[in-house]
């Protein structure tokens, strides 16, 4: 007992500004149906239980290969009948131990932690650290939740077909590497950035076909690098509090912020994309103007409230004339060929080419993907040999 109490005080002190309004309450999961598959390929002493609702498991879990659940999965404290007596069971933690899981339907995380040792977990639904729950008014909320996820190691991935809905207090997950790829809407009700604390690599995409919402609670809530993908004419909704270090865009879309604390420090743009800003952004009222802060128009061109991507290079665009500014990154093209990434092939491209096969000159992994020209894995002189024709086709 007294190991356990070291142990909350000691994640307690670790995690101040994740701060509970109130005290969370347990409430049973009621899933569709049970179904999995490739049950040996968990390594543990632990036990996995079916109440006929959903999967659950207990104990400290570490796959061996990867496991396919085709219902539901319950990472919880649940109750069991064991000769006529009612006995409690623990969920410890989830070790994907470089495998993957595969859940059909929705995963629902109130407790333990997920690490996943360049593993991957794919959700078919929803991903639940929340605990709904209703008020003294019936009105329905998300009430706190203690699981957490550790994304450390360079290829961690998780990837929700749903909506990624968390309110995680009182401990803190570690978002420094991998990536987490979201289908559907983001909502943390979180009073500080338990779920949320993003750094270092870590990269959030929104990949959804249709508009997403972003909602934060919390204005300690934040993300490292936000990718929108599918972009084209999508619109990204920030309902609530917002913070990203770099926004990546591949595509047009409009960032509608209903926040003016909402803040985006910079963003990464595809040549020939825009981005459109609606709403409130950076304790900016009403956003209507978007200015370029030096004569940069050739990388960037702003129109009102829209910035549109040029050339390769960088540039600053401050919001409503005010002194919060965006720093906006362009990236070339990426067609094969395009080896300066300047949005063309030319002369230009063989010489740098020709520099890299004399050792004159370094590569980005980009660039050697792009270089790569016959897609055998290699940059020699077949390649430069495939990029002189492709000029002379021109």
């Amino acid at each position: 007992m007294k190991n356990k109490i070291k142990q909350m005080t000691a994640a307690l002190s670790a995690v101040a500004m994740c701060i509970a309004v109130i005290p969370a309450v347990e409430v049973s999961a009621n899933a569709l149906f049970v179904s999995y598959d490739n049950i040996a390929a968990i390594s543990t002493a632990s036990e996995i239980t079916s109440d006929g609702s959903v999967t659950k498991w207990e104990g400290e879990i570490v796959l061996s290969s990867d496991v396919v659940i085709s219902g539901d999965l319950l990472l919880d404290s649940f109750e069991v009948k064991e000769n006529g007596v009612t006995v409690t069971k623990y969920f410890e933690s989830l070790d994907l131990n470089g495998h993957t899981l595969t859940v059909y339907g929705n995963v629902t995380h109130h407790r333990g932690e997920i690490l996943f040792h360049n593993g991957k977990i794919k959700i078919g639904g929803n991903y639940l650290n929340a605990t709904p729950d209703i008020d003294s008014g019936q009105k329905a909320f998300y009430n706190t939740s203690s699981g957490t996820l550790k994304m450390v190691w360079d290829d961690d991935y998780m990837l929700v077909g749903g909506n990624f809905i968390t309110n995680a207090f009182p401990y803190q997950s570690t978002l420094s590497t991998g990536t987490i790829e979201i289908k559907g809407n983001v909502q943390d009700y979180s009073d500080g950035n338990c779920m949320w604390n993003a750094s270092d690599t870590n990269k959030v995409i929104l990949s959804g076909t249709g508009n997403q919402i972003v909602h934060m609670k919390s204005r300690y809530a934040h993300f490292n690098d936000l990718e929108v993908q599918n972009a084209n004419k999508r619109t990204i909704n920030l309902t609530n509090e917002f913070q990203a270090e770099n926004v990546i865009v591949d595509g047009d879309i409009t960032i509608k912020s209903d926040n003016a604390n909402a803040v985006i420090s910079g963003m990464t743009l595809k040549n020939g994309t825009s981005v459109t800003f609606t709403g409130n952004l950076n304790d900016v009222a009403d956003i209507d103007n978007i200015a370029l802060s030096s004569d940069i128009s050739s990388i960037v061109s702003v129109n009102k409230n829209t910035i549109k991507a040029g050339s390769s290079g960088d540039a600053v665009v401050s919001i409503s004339g005010s002194e919060q500014k965006i720093n906006v990154t362009v990236e070339g093209s990426t067609q094969i060929g395009d080896v300066n990434e300047d949005g063309k092939i030319s002369v230009a491209d063989i010489i740098l080419l020709q520099k890299y096969l004399h050792n004159k000159q370094k590569f980005t992994k980009a660039q050697f993907e792009i270089a790569d020209m016959n897609s055998d894995g290699n940059v020699n002189v077949f390649d430069l040999v495939f990029l002189k024709r492709k000029l002379l086709q021109k």
